[in-house]
C-alpha cells in the first residue's frame, strides 16, 4: 500500500519534471536568440542589396518557424507517448492490484479553499473495490459523501476515512472491522494530485486471525508456566527476558514486570550470566533441548533450554529450571543402598554357594559312604535266603525279603536325592525341543517294559519349546512314568500329552484317567519324599515330581496339578518365562 515515503517520492518526481521543462524552455530561448542574432549579423556582413536582404530575412524567418514547429512536434509526440504509456501502466496496475483502490475528487464550494465545507465524490474504483463495496463503475457516478443513502457500512467507512484524510491534508491509516463478514481491512488514504485522493484497502483478515491465535497461544503458555512450581521464562533474540513466571521472579527477588526487558548480566553474577549465555547459544545453535545442571548456594538446579519462535518471527530461548536438590540427594541415597544391597547379595550368594557345596558333599557321602552298608544288608540277606532258607520258616524268610526290599528302596531314595542335587549344578543348554517326539519315545520304552498293558496314548503335534533337551526328557520320563504307573490298576487306560492356553500362558500337560488324588493334598505332590499313596499301592521314591518342579523352575516356568480320586490327574507346566541367555 502507498506510504508517506511514496507520497514524498511523487512530489520529488513532480519537481524534477518541472525543472526539466524549465531547462528545455531556457535552452529553446537561448537557441532562438542566437539564431536571430547571428543570422542578422551574417546578413549585415554580406552587404547585400536591400531587396535580396529582405527576401533572405523572410526565408530565415520561415526556416526558424519550420525548425521550431518540427522541434515542438517531436517534443509533443514524445510527451504524448509518455503520457499514454504512463496512463496504460497506471490503468494496468489499477485494474490488477490485489488491493482495493478507489479514487475520489474533492469538490469545494466556488471560490472557497475551506476543506471543512468540501464534498467528496467517488470517481473510480478497481475490481477488488467493486467486490468489497458491492458498487459498480456504472453506479459510482455522483456518489458523494453528502449523499450516502443506501450504501453499506463498509462504503461509509471508506468515505469517512477519506474525509478525515482530506481534512488532515496527508496520509491517514486505520483498521476497519466488518462485523457482518468478520473481515478486517487496513485502509490508507493519501493525495495523488490537486483535489484528487486515493483510498487503498488491504484484506488483513488472515493476519488478524493469526495475531489473535498467537495472542491466545501466548496467553495459554503464560497461564501454563505460571501454574508450574518450576522456574520458567522466555527470552527474545537479544536474550532479554520477555516472559517470566512467578517462581522465576521469586528466585531473582524481583517482580516479573521488573525482570522483563533485562538480561542475565543485569540479574546475575558475571560467571552465572556467562554460563546462561553459553547454554542459550547452544540451544539456539543445536535446535534441540539443552539440559544442564549447576549448583547455586548449595542447591542443585536442572535447566532445560530450547529454541522458541517469537511473535516478531525471530527465534528466542525458552527454559525451565527445576530445583533437584532433594532428588539428587535421594539418588545418592539410592546408589548407597544399591551398593549395600549388592554387597549383601554377594554375601548371600557366597553363603548359598557354600550351602550348595555342603549339600553336594552330603549327597556324595550318601552316594558313596552309605551304599556299602546297604550293599551288605542286601548281600547278606540274599545269602541267608539261599544258604539257610530251608532252615527258616515262612515268617523268617518273609522278614529277610522285607529287609532286602528296604535296602533296595533306600538305594533308590539315595539315587533320587543325588539326582535332585545335581540339577542345580548342570548348565542349561537351550535349543528348540520337540516334546511330542520325546513323549513318543518315552511311551515306546514304557510299552517295551510292560507290553501287556492296554493303554491308549494321544500326543498332539507341534509340541515345540525352547528348553534344555536333556532335562526335558527327564520331565517327560517322570510325568509319563507316573501316568503309566497310576493307571496300572485299570484294565483299559488313556494318557494324553498336549498343550493349551491358560491364564499363565501356553502350558503343556500330561493327563491320565488313573488313580488320581485328593486336591486337598495337591501342595504336597512336589515335595521331596512326599507321597499320597503307600508303597503297597504304588511303588516309588517320592523324588520324581520334586525333580520335575526343580527342572521347570530352572526354565523360569511353573508346574501345577489337578486331579480327582479314581478319575485321573493332569500335570501342567509352562516354559515361556525361560531365559535362553
Amino acid at each position: 500500500m502507498p506510504t508517506t515515503r511514496e507520497s514524498g517520492g511523487s512530489k520529488r518526481r513532480e519537481r524534477a519534471a518541472q525543472w526539466l521543462a524549465l531547462r528545455l524552455a531556457l535552452i529553446y530561448a537561448v537557441a532562438a536568440g542566437l539564431w536571430i542574432l547571428l543570422s542578422d549579423r551574417a546578413l549585415g556582413w554580406l552587404n547585400l542589396p536591400r531587396d535580396v536582404a529582405l527576401r533572405l530575412a523572410s526565408v530565415k524567418g520561415m526556416g526558424f518557424v519550420a525548425v521550431t514547429a518540427a522541434l515542438l512536434f517531436v517534443l509533443a509526440l514524445g510527451f504524448i507517448r509518455r503520457i499514454q504509456a504512463s496512463r496504460e501502466q497506471y490503468e494496468h496496475l489499477f485494474e490488477n492490484a490485489v488491493e482495493g483502490l478507489m479514487v475520489f475528487r474533492v469538490q469545494r464550494a466556488a471560490g472557497s479553499a475551506d476543506l471543512g465545507s468540501a464534498d467528496l465524490e467517488l470517481v473510480d474504483l478497481n475490481p477488488v473495490a467493486e467486490r468489497r463495496t458491492g458498487l459498480g463503475r456504472d453506479t459510482v457516478a455522483g456518489l458523494r459523501l453528502s449523499d450516502l443513502d443506501g450504501v453499506g457500512e463498509r462504503t461509509r467507512a471508506y468515505f469517512h476515512l477519506m474525509a478525515e484524510a482530506v481534512e488532515s491534508g496527508g496520509l491517514t491509516r486505520r483498521e476497519f472491522h466488518d462485523g457482518q463478514d468478520d473481515a478486517y481491512e487496513l485502509l490508507e488514504a493519501y493525495p495523488i494530485g490537486r483535489d484528487r485522493w486515493a483510498l487503498a484497502t488491504e484484506d488483513i483478515t488472515e493476519r488478524k486471525v493469526a495475531e489473535q491465535e498467537l495472542r491466545r497461544s501466548r496467553q495459554q503458555y503464560v497461564t501454563f508456566i505460571n501454574a508450574t512450581d518450576d522456574m520458567a521464562y522466555v527470552k527474545d533474540a537479544d536474550l532479554r527476558y520477555v516472559i517470566v513466571n512467578p517462581a522465576n521472579a521469586a528466585f531473582f527477588g524481583r517482580g516479573a514486570d521488573e525482570i522483563v526487558g533485562l538480561t542475565d548480566a543485569e540479574l546475575q553474577s558475571p560467571i552465572g550470566a556467562a554460563n546462561c549465555v553459553a547454554s542459550d547459544a547452544r540451544a539456539l545453535e543445536s535446535g534441540r533441548v539443552v539440559i544442564s545442571e549447576e549448583e547455586v548456594s548449595g542447591r542443585v538446579y536442572e535447566t532445560r533450554k530450547f529454541a522458541v519462535e517469537l511473535d516478531d518471527g525471530k527465534t528466542g530461548v525458552g527454559g525451565y529450571v527445576r530445583d533437584v536438590t532433594e532428588s539428587r540427594h535421594g539418588e545418592d541415597e539410592i546408589r548407597l543402598l544399591a551398593a549395600g544391597l549388592e554387597l549383601r547379595v554377594e554375601q548371600r550368594t557366597a553363603q548359598l554357594e557354600a550351602t550348595n557345596r555342603e549339600l553336594e558333599s552330603f549327597a556324595y557321602s550318601i552316594s558313596h559312604d552309605l551304599r556299602s552298608p546297604l550293599r551288605a544288608l542286601d548281600g547278606f540277606s540274599e545269602i541267608l535266603l539261599q544258604d539257610y532258607g530251608e532252615k527258616l520258616d515262612d515268617a523268617g524268610r518273609n522278614h529277610l525279603r522285607r529287609i532286602k526290599g528296604a535296602a533296595n528302596h533306600m538305594a533308590g531314595l539315595m539315587d533320587g536325592l543325588l539326582q535332585l542335587s545335581r540339577l542345580n549344578r548342570e548348565e542349561l543348554a537351550f535349543r528348540e525341543v520337540d516334546l511330542g517326539a520325546m513323549a513318543v519315545s518315552t511311551i515306546a520304552e514304557l510299552r517295551e517294559q510292560d507290553p501287556r498293558r492296554d493303554v491308549v496314548v494321544d500326543i498332539e503335534p507341534d509340541l515345540v519349546a525352547q528348553a534344555d533337551p536333556k532335562l526335558m526328557r527327564s520331565v517327560l520320563a517322570n510325568l509319563l512314568g507316573n501316568a503309566w504307573k497310576f493307571t496300572s490298576r485299570h484294565d483299559h487306560a488313556h494318557i494324553e500329552v498336549g498343550a493349551a492356553e491358560t491364564d499363565r500362558g501356553r502350558a503343556f500337560f500330561v493327563k491320565d484317567d488313573g488313580a488320581g488324588f485328593d486336591m486337598r493334598y495337591a501342595e504336597n505332590l512336589f515335595g521331596a519324599f512326599q507321597r499320597l499313596h503307600t508303597p503297597d499301592q504304588f511303588e516309588g521314591t517320592g523324588i520324581g515330581l520334586a525333580t520335575v518342579q526343580r527342572i521347570v523352575h530352572r526354565h523360569g516356568g511353573a508346574v501345577w496339578a489337578e486331579g480327582e480320586v479314581e478319575k485321573g490327574a493332569t500335570f501342567w507346566f509352562t516354559l515361556e518365562a525361560a531365559d535362553p541367555g
